[in-house]
Parts: C-alpha cells; structure tokens; sequence
C-alpha cells in the first residue's frame, strides 16, 4: 500500500513539475501552484528529497508556516497574490477566446477567496493592531 501511494506521489509530483516548468515559457498556465504541487508530492514520495526541501531556505521563508499552521504572513499573501494577478492579467490581455478569458476570471476569483477565507494571516511584529504594547494603549478604548 505504502509503495503505491509512493508511486502516486512520485508520478503526480513529476507531471506537476513539468506542467510548472511548461507554466514558466507559456504566460496561460501558471507555474507557481503547478512547483508547489510538485514539491508537495515529491517530499511525500522521497524522504531524502522531503529532508532536502526542508533546509532549503525557500521552505523556511514561504512554505514552513503554511504546510504547519495553514497560514502565511501578510508580506507573503501579498506577493503572492500581486505575482499571480500579473500573470493572470498578462494572459488575459493575451487570449482572444471568451471561454478562456472567462475561465481566468474565474480562477482569479476561487484564488482570491481560497487566499482571503482559506489561508490564515500571521501578523508579523510592527505590522498590525496588537503588534506592540504602545498601540494596545493607543488603541484601547
């Protein structure tokens, strides 16, 4: 059973590999969701590439909180999100047929609320209502 599901991982995580490296050169299919699928399944079905992965410092800086808590920094969801929307935007411009504009407004909208509704915010130290003790005594009532 172990080794099935090792299998399924394995095959799943190299077609999402290549579909994201495919997503970097062609501007309609996002690459970022497509590696992070890839990484995702590849660490299930390696324990040496899981071990790998995880003192990268790209784990560390983007993926740690969220696969952890299922939640990310505001610093993070922005970038994301900004990086994304450009992507979508530039192929919006892009593609001519009405079903494929219609499809990337649709994707914006579930990415969108899956950000805002699905994935926690972490408040960084200095960044929001609470961070430090002065503002609680600003903001008290």
């Amino acid at each position: 059973m172990k080794i099935r599901r090792t299998a399924a991982c394995a095959a799943v995580g190299s077609v999402a590999f290549g579909l994201g490296l495919t997503g970097i050169f062609v501007p309609v299919l996002p690459a970022t969701p497509f590696l992070i699928l890839a990484a995702l399944c590849l660490m299930h079905a390696s324990p040496r590439l899981n071990a790998w992965f995880k003192k990268n410092p790209v784990y560390h800086r983007y993926f740690e909180d969220f696969i952890q808590y299922r939640a990310m920094t505001r610093r993070s969801k922005i970038k994301i999100l900004v990086a994304a929307s450009l992507m979508f935007a530039v192929a919006f411009l892009l593609l001519d047929p009405l079903w494929a504009k219609a499809l990337i407004v649709v994707l914006v909208v579930v990415k969108y609320y899956y950000f805002f509704f699905c994935v926690w915010t972490i408040v960084e130290t200095g960044h929001g209502i609470g961070a430090d003790k002065d503002d609680d005594k600003r903001y008290s009532a």
